[in-house]
This record gives C-alpha cells, sequence and structure tokens, in this order.
C-alpha cells in the first residue's frame, strides 16, 4: 500500500483496522560540536499522512526551530505479510540521501520502531550522522 495522499492509513488484518496519521522519531543530540555551549538538543522528525512532514530541533529550555516541512512525497508502504510500515521522505537535490526513512513492526500489541534514518543529524553537525533515538510514536493527531 502506497499513499502520498491526505488519508490517514487504514491497515487491516491486525485484528481491527488502524488509523496511522503520523509517525514521530525524537533523536537525542548530544555530540554535536554545539553541543558544549548549548547542551543537549533534540531532532524530530514528524512524518504525516495529512499535511507536511516536519523536522524540529527543539533546545533544552523548550524552544523549538523548525529545520524542515515536506508538503507532498512522503511515501508510505504497508507489508502486510511481515506487518511492517515503511516511510520515507525522498531526497531533494540538495540531500545525499533519503531526508528520512523510518521502519515499524504492527505485528504486536503495539507499534515499535525497527529502523528510523534521517540525513538532517549530520547536516547539523552531528559525528558520523548517528544519535540515539530518544522516543517514537505511531499514531493518530
Amino acid at each position: 500500500m502506497t499513499t502520498g495522499s491526505s488519508e490517514p492509513l487504514y491497515l487491516a488484518g491486525l485484528g481491527t483496522p488502524l488509523g496511522v496519521e503520523h509517525v514521530r522519531v525524537t533523536w537525542l543530540l548530544d555530540r554535536a560540536p554545539f553541543v558544549a555551549e548549548r547542551g543537549p538538543i533534540e531532532l524530530t522528525w514528524t512524518l504525516a499522512t495529512r499535511g507536511p512532514s516536519t523536522a524540529d530541533i527543539v533546545d533544552r529550555f523548550g524552544a523549538t526551530r523548525r529545520l524542515r516541512a515536506v508538503e507532498t512525497g512522503t511515501s508510505w508502504r504497508f507489508d502486510a505479510e511481515r506487518g511492517l510500515l515503511h516511510a520515507d521522505i525522498p531526497p531533494t537535490s540538495e540531500d545525499e540521501g533519503s531526508l528520512c526513512s523510518v521502519t515499524v513492526s504492527l505485528s504486536r500489541d503495539r507499534p515499535r520502531l525497527l529502523y528510523a534514518r534521517t540525513e538532517l543529524l549530520r547536516s547539523v553537525g552531528v559525528p558520523g550522522g548517528c544519535a540515539e533515538v530518544r522516543s517514537f510514536s505511531a499514531g493518530t493527531a
């Protein structure tokens, strides 16, 4: 199943239909060069089926700054056989790889993050483009 529309994904065959309207992943940025002066911050991607997918930086005081908003192009695929939901924001001309790719297992009682990657980690100065995932959610609104 692939959709770029504004309709939520309704994933049948998992007991009851599951309406997924977003997947949200937050990385803890504690190794970037700017952390020494500002303290740890977070990068959060919200991949949405309705409206734009967004990437925000939140500092230790709670101030939020929007890094990116992608109006269209987030692709969604559901592998019913494996119970996996894949969301991907493809590269733009200025990015080397996908802006964000996420794989979520929906085969258990609650969604579980299996894979998450974003090029924005490298672009904000995180060495190696790797950071700890602090939190994850998949659901509605």
